[in-house]
């Protein structure tokens, strides 16, 4: 029949659409909880590495504090003794010497090392920055190669030069033991004058290939991998840049995003009052997480240093860097905390004001006065003024019998 669509909808079809509105609302509610859990956990730790990992001048100041540059110049030294100790040729020195390791420190020092390190770190952040198209540095150390070939051989000029002539048994066992370092031996050979030796030092230190083998380092000369041919570093991380740059934005995109799901969970709670209440408890339970990080990480990381500086086949470098990636650590999950407590102070006001405006049950009359009202009394409003009476309506009049006709 037309018309019939505009029947009434049978009373279940409409009780199972109301259940199904009310499920629909409580998983849109859930989801938008959890996507707030994790806006304000990606916000914290987002915000944390912005603050702490793209200014080149914290890196420099833990790479100063953890005792980089001087482990760095043992390593280099301690390869080099390595690599040169079955290379001794005639008047040549020994790395292993301790003028030699002096002059390397004095020459290679900290403070000559941290202006080449920190022109590395500027030019990488500015590549990442999309400032440059390829990290525009260069690190000459030819000059300072040379400055040790000259100390070195200055101090072997000088030795050699007060050395008393070897007799005939100190040069046969010279000759025996093969010893031809100009610091290592008791006396001289009567061949072996002290220019000679000091011009041999130098050119064995300037043209060495254990020490600084190629002391001029660049962007496409410098590689990680020894020893092995390919492309430079900035090209097989073409695409860091991009994810660089994006990492910028990410406090933003999660800060964005928790407010857009608090919003949410706001419009889409059956009162307003459950819904402030699902954003403190996410807001408590972001905070504990944020504390327990820090507490944990702290924990891990402290046992890790204690095992890599107790064990002693590490050498000095690999203390430095694990000493500069704790303080690293420890910058990142202090900031992590001081988030945590404000999103545990903002759970506690919300939590606190709810729990403090919650409706209190109101009381009853009491039985023994057969659900009359209490008496004028105690009935008094807060204004001094007595509720009013109710109004009684006159009694309606019987209606007049109706006459039969």
């Amino acid at each position: 029949m037309p018309g019939d669509w505009l029947a009434p909808i049978p009373k279940p079809a409409v009780f199972l659409y109301n259940r199904l509105m009310v499920w629909v609302r409580k998983g849109a509610i859930h989801v938008l909880a959890l996507v707030l859990l994790v806006s304000l956990l990606g916000l914290a730790f987002s915000a944390s590495a912005r603050l702490n990992l793209t200014h080149p001048g914290k890196l420099e100041g833990w790479l100063k504090q953890s005792g980089f540059y001087t482990s760095f110049v043992n390593d280099r030294l301690h390869s080099a003794q390595q690599s040169a100790s079955n290379d001794q040729g005639a008047g040549r020195v020994s790395l292993s010497d301790p003028e030699v390791t002096q002059a390397v420190h004095e020459v290679f020092s900290a403070q000559f090392l941290e202006p080449y390190v920190n022109t590395f770190l500027t030019s990488n952040y500015a590549w990442l920055e999309g400032k440059t198209a390829t990290p525009a540095f260069k690190i000459d150390l030819t000059g300072a190669k040379q400055k040790l070939a000259d100390q070195i051989g200055q101090t072997v000029q000088t030795r050699v030069a007060g050395l008393p002539v070897c007799s005939d048994a100190q040069l046969a066992q010279l000759q025996s033991t093969l010893q031809t370092d100009p610091l290592a031996i008791p006396c001289r050979p009567p061949t072996l004058t002290a220019q000679t030796a000091a011009t041999q030092v130098v050119a064995q230190i300037s043209g060495s290939s254990d020490f600084l083998s190629n002391p001029v380092l660049t962007a496409g000369t410098l590689n990680p991998n020894k020893g092995q041919q390919g492309q430079p570093y900035y090209q097989k991380l073409s695409q860091l840049p991009k994810f660089y740059r994006l990492s910028l934005k990410l406090p933003w995109i999660f800060g964005i995003l928790a407010v857009l799901s608090a919003v949410g969970i706001l419009f889409i709670s059956f009162s307003r009052r459950r819904g402030l209440r699902r954003i403190g408890w996410m807001l408590l339970v972001a905070g504990v997480l944020l504390v327990a990080v820090k507490l944990v990480s702290d924990t891990i990381f402290n046992h890790l240093q204690n095992k890599v500086f107790s064990n002693s086949n590490l050498g000095q470098l690999q203390h430095a860097l694990t000493d500069f990636l704790h303080r690293i650590e420890a910058q990142l999950v202090k900031t992590d905390l001081w988030f945590g407590i404000a999103f545990l102070v903002l759970a506690a006001l919300i939590l606190g004001t709810l729990w403090f405006r919650r409706e209190r049950p109101q009381k009853r009359p009491s039985s023994d006065q057969g659900g009359r009202l209490p008496p004028e009394s105690t009935t008094d409003t807060a204004a001094g003024e007595r509720p009013p009476l109710p109004t009684l309506k006159p009694p309606a009049r019987p209606k007049r019998p109706r006459l039969i006709q």
